[in-house]
C-alpha cells in the first residue's frame, strides 16, 4: 500500500449516512476521503486518555484545518471506505498519526498541540449530535 502524507484535514458530517466524512488533503487538489463512524470515534477517545500531550501555550500550530458546514455530502466518483484503523506513535517531534482503510494509508506527523487540535477539529461537526466530548 502506498502511503500518502496529509497536509490538511476537513471533517464533514453527513446526516443521511450518520457518519463523519474525513477529507485528507494530500497536495492540493489531491485528496482522499474516509468515513468515520460514531463507534470508531468513541473507541478513539477512550484510547486517547493514555497519551500525555504535555501541551504548552508556546508551541506554534502548523497543521492547517478548515471547517466545512455543508449539510450533506455524497460520494460521486469513488466509493468511500470506512476508516478501519488509526495508529498513534510518539516520535521525537510529536506524534505520527496513521489512518487506514482497506486500500490506503494516510499519515501525518504533528506536535502535541497540533495533535490535540486535530482531534478537536475532527470531533467538532459531531460532538453535540453524537454526544462525544474530548
Amino acid at each position: 500500500m502506498k502511503r500518502l502524507l496529509a497536509t490538511q484535514f476537513t471533517p464533514i458530517y453527513d446526516e443521511r449516512e450518520d457518519r463523519l466524512r474525513l477529507i485528507f488533503n494530500i497536495n492540493y487538489p489531491t485528496r482522499y476521503d474516509m468515513w468515520v463512524t460514531r463507534n470508531f470515534l468513541v473507541k478513539l477517545i477512550d484510547n486517547l486518555f493514555g497519551f500525555d500531550l504535555n501541551i504548552t501555550e508556546t508551541e506554534q500550530t502548523t497543521t492547517e484545518t478548515t471547517n466545512n458546514t455543508q449539510k450533506e455530502i455524497y460520494p460521486f466518483e469513488k466509493t468511500i471506505l470506512l476508516l478501519e484503523n488509526m495508529n498513534i506513535k510518539p516520535t521525537p517531534q510529536g506524534y505520527l498519526i496513521t489512518f487506514q482503510d482497506n486500500r490506503q494509508i494516510v499519515e501525518s506527523e504533528l506536535n502535541a498541540k497540533d495533535f490535540d487540535n486535530l482531534i478537536k477539529h475532527i470531533l467538532s461537526p459531531v460532538k453535540y449530535k453524537w454526544g462525544i466530548m474530548y
